[in-house]
């Protein structure tokens, strides 16, 4: 009878030593961004954001490029919407202050970002570090980087759900040394490097995404692997014509040997309603697609375990058929 006491008594200590190992946070605007975050150290803590446009700025006694978020295990970060829009949007703007917006340590698993926009960073948005596995990132739009938008080094892993990632100074997605990552319905575009690319033995699937190219070499490029799947890919400002060869998806290079594309994939112009970087800033550009653009068909709704479409046809990209009525502009060249 006192054994099972005994046991009973533990169970209860660990239940609520449980109950406290989380923190469940609130930010709105006008908070301490940056203080609140800081106090976020227990395993599968939540926090979520407002809506509005957060300019936040390194404490007084930081030093170097600090990161804006280094959180543990099983976080979840949850904004009220993405976009540009702060009325409906949560914006973290790092005003290029901190290195990253978001950066996840060796051995930091399972953190969840869901409905948010990165701008503004010294470095990559999101930034992974060697071994953190199991992350999942929905809805989220990083943007207007110093450096690569996403990167992801070592043997980390991560998925990508209908995001958002551009205007880098270098790569909008770089995967290195042994990474690997799943990007369903994301549009990449205006890499002043490369769109994606692949080095070391990293591997990237791309499904139901759209490709699109500004200045610069704007190529996918693989040492590594890149498998795209019901994908379309454009290069606006190139000559030559449209299409897929060997060497050229929609008027993209494709550098190295090892990417892989199925017959499903286009090389077409997406017709966004207004192209990102065509004219159009961060703040005015529509990633919508225009009724007849032929993004609208080349996905799928699910797919195999050998990356094949096995669902019905749906869009690519992130964002779907613009809502009518829709003014559709035409773009210039920066």
């Amino acid at each position: 009878m006192k054994t099972r006491l005994t046991l009973c008594i533990m169970m209860l200590s660990m239940m609520g030593l449980t109950a406290q190992a989380q923190q469940n946070v609130s930010i709105k605007p006008g908070d301490d961004v940056v203080g609140i975050i800081q106090t976020v150290t227990d395993f599968d803590s939540v926090i979520t954001f407002a809506a509005g446009h957060y300019k936040v700025t390194p404490k007084a006694d930081a030093t170097g490029r600090p990161d804006l978020m280094r959180l543990p295990s099983g976080t979840t970060i949850r904004g009220a919407g993405s976009g540009m829009d702060p009325s409906t949007a949560t914006i973290i703007d790092c005003g290029f202050a901190f290195d990253s917006a978001i950066k996840i340590d060796d051995n930091v698993d399972g953190l969840i970002v869901e409905n948010i926009t990165l701008i503004n960073t010294i470095d990559a948005a999101l930034e992974f570090d060697t071994g953190s596995f199991d992350n999942t990132f929905n809805n989220v739009w990083a943007l207007k980087t110093g450096d690569n938008t996403v990167d992801i080094n070592g043997a980390a892993e991560a998925t990508f759900n209908f995001c958002v990632f551009g205007w880098s100074s270098a790569d909008a997605v770089n995967l290195a040394d042994t990474s690997y990552a799943v990007f369903t319905n994301c549009d990449i575009f205006l890499g002043s490097s490369d769109i994606v690319q692949a080095a070391g033995s990293s591997e990237g699937v791309f499904r139901n995404c759209i490709f699109y190219a500004g200045p610069g070499s704007n190529d996918l490029e693989s040492a590594g692997f890149i498998t795209v799947v019901n994908c379309i890919g454009w290069d606006p400002l190139d000559g030559d014509a449209p299409g897929i060869t060997a060497t050229l998806m929609g008027r993209l290079d494709l550098n190295g040997g090892a990417v892989f594309m199925d017959a499903n994939s286009l090389g077409e112009d997406p017709l966004y309603v207004a192209p990102p970087g065509m004219g159009f800033t961060a703040k005015t550009m529509d990633l919508h697609l225009q009724e007849g653009s032929p993004a609208l068909t080349v996905g799928s709704t699910s797919f195999n375990e050998l990356q094949e479409a096995t669902g019905n046809p749906t869009f690519a990209g992130s964002q779907g058929l613009a809502q009518a009525p829709v003014q559709v502009f035409h773009w210039s060249v920066f």
